[in-house]
């Protein structure tokens, strides 16, 4: 029995397709108002194209049926002036009329600038993908290929998510977006599960936190509570020969100033430590006394000097800090958003990203001095810009740091010496620990990751 033959099904006709457009009742375009308007009108329009599965050759003519005012003017009097090409015109033709015409010179150049900026940052995959996918309108040119268009994707993500997917291979843009989301998504849930500063931030804004923080051990050295008890033996044994005091039930030598309004730093009343106006005159180590637990501890501020500073930082990126000896890096929250920082023993400063600055939405101040910084590469940057008094939450306190800006591919922070020194930070390379020191002898253990990568 020969095969059953199936009938043969006409090709639609222009007079069919039209009247299947129609029924979905397509937006109109006058050409009138926000220009953002034209992505909103070309992209639903290819979404009823795509579910009539609409031939190109009629796409033209059902776009034209919708457009209605100055929109239709133009489009009848662009095509008079070319008599015997419309018939050539494509879908995709189309669209590239329709946005030279109705995105103004100004607009199209701050898109660009835009999509050639565009990073991650504290928004999800999927919502850094949909604005990647707006602003890629604009700059067709610059992802013409579908390599160019994956590794500009992948170039944007955020570090601890981009270094997740780069031993993946060479990707296609689909298969990038797809494998960025299961990381992000991974690291997300990370940060709820195993911190609870976290947990709590993703509650109370509408940016889930980005990306997991490491753990963090506070430590009270309160034996009276007989918990919080620091993890190494070095400092244990250092905490032993402190007395407790009978006044706040913590450890440190000295007059008790608890609850007194004065400064721990001069012991004068009227301000705090932070803002004490000798500490620029007289720069040196703040006594050893407890200071109130919402005030931000922070670092003296260097004393003036005439002229430019000289600073180095041999890591400014992930291969670089794999060659120092002992750096460590790791998440951490500054100014309410989780960013990716390195500790470094080798800079001699502190440094944040702009694209950091933009996140946590702090604006750099011209700095008294710049700074003259000795790169690895023998190449020196001046930078005046300056960050100050940023709040940078470990392990449930709020440390403050000051810090240059200074361009950064895969960090958004950089923690040197001016503020390890601060801290009398005790650095474990090996165990990826390190162990700072307050102010009333309290300490704060700090577990990074040696490798420079979010832990999986």
């Amino acid at each position: 029995m020969p095969p059953r033959r199936e009938p043969d099904h006409p090709a639609p006709t222009q007079a069919t397709v039209v009247a299947q457009f129609r029924d979905y009742h397509a937006e109109k375009f006058s050409g009138q108002g926000d220009p953002r308007i034209v992505d909103e009108w070309i992209q639903g329009l290819e979404f009823i194209f795509e579910v009539m599965d609409c031939p190109d050759r009629y796409r033209v003519i059902c776009a034209q049926l919708q457009l209605t005012g100055d929109a239709r003017l133009w489009w009848n009097a662009y095509w008079s002036m070319r008599p015997g090409e419309k018939a050539g015109c494509t879908w995709e033709m189309l669209k590239e009329l329709i946005r030279e015409k109705y995105y103004p010179t100004y607009y199209r150049a701050e898109m660009e600038r835009q999509f050639l900026l565009l990073q991650q940052g504290t928004r999800t995959v999927n919502e850094y993908e949909r604005e990647f996918t707006r602003l890629a309108a604009f700059v067709s040119d610059l992802v013409r290929t579908e390599a160019q268009r994956a590794q500009r994707f992948i170039d944007g993500l955020y570090p601890a998510v981009r270094h997740n997917i780069v031993g993946h291979g060479t990707q296609t843009y689909a298969r990038a977006v797809s494998i960025s989301q299961e990381v992000d998504a991974n690291i997300r849930r990370e940060a709820v599960r195993d911190h609870p500063q976290s947990s709590a931030l993703a509650q109370s804004s509408s940016v889930p936190p980005m990306p997991a923080l490491p753990s963090v051990q506070p430590s009270k050295n309160n034996k009276r509570k007989g918990k919080g008890a620091p993890t190494d033996k070095r400092t244990r044994q250092r905490l032993q020969q402190i007395p407790q005091c009978p006044t706040c039930g913590r450890l440190h030598r000295g007059e008790c100033r608890f609850g007194q309004d004065v400064c721990y730093y001069c012991h004068e009343p009227g301000h705090f430590a932070n803002r004490c106006p000798k500490k620029a005159q007289q720069p040196q180590q703040p006594p050893q006394q407890q200071q109130p637990r919402q005030q931000a501890q922070r670092p003296p501020q260097q004393q003036q000097q005439r002229g430019r500073q000289q600073a180095r930082v041999y890591a400014v990126d992930q291969a670089e800090a794999e060659q120092q000896p002992c750096t460590m890096s790791g998440m951490v929250v500054l100014n309410n958003v989780p960013v990716f920082a390195l500790f470094d023993t080798e800079a001699t400063h502190s440094f944040i990203s702009r694209r950091c600055l933009d996140a946590i939405r702090v604006h750099a101040v011209t700095a008294v001095d710049p700074l003259e910084v000795s790169l690895a590469s023998g190449r020196k940057i001046v930078t005046s810009a300056k960050a100050s008094d940023l709040s940078l939450s470990i392990g449930g306190r709020v440390l403050s740091t000051d810090a240059f800006v200074l361009e950064m591919r895969d960090f958004d922070l950089i923690l040197g010496m001016d503020w390890l020194s601060f801290y009398h930070a005790d650095i474990r390379c090996h165990d990826r620990e390190i162990t700072l020191y307050l102010p009333g002898d309290e300490s704060i253990t700090f577990f990074g990751s040696r490798n420079h990568s979010l832990p999986h």
